[in-house]
């Protein structure tokens, strides 16, 4: 058990701040901005994580207020609630 924790320990000695936000964000909400023309067109809350898309620019979530699957792309922000 404690070379486990050793390791767990040690692996993330070298992580940076976003990257171990990025790990330990799961049940955190997320507020996505849509920007077209630099103009704010839509603005999404997510129920837990954003994950991007393998080989595109899109980004996937759960609405917080429709709890239906919402995939975007283009010029979005993406803000830790």
């Amino acid at each position: 058990m404690k070379k486990f924790l050793l390791i767990c320990v040690l692996g993330t000695v070298g992580c940076t701040d976003a990257t171990f936000s990025k790990v330990t964000s799961y049940n955190t909400t997320f507020k996505i901005s849509l920007f077209s023309g630099g103009q704010l067109v839509r603005e999404y809350h997510s129920t837990g994580r954003v994950e991007s898309e393998e080989h595109t620019d899109g980004w996937f979530f759960v609405n917080k207020e429709t709890g239906k699957l919402v995939r975007v792309s283009g010029t979005i922000s993406i803000e830790q609630e």
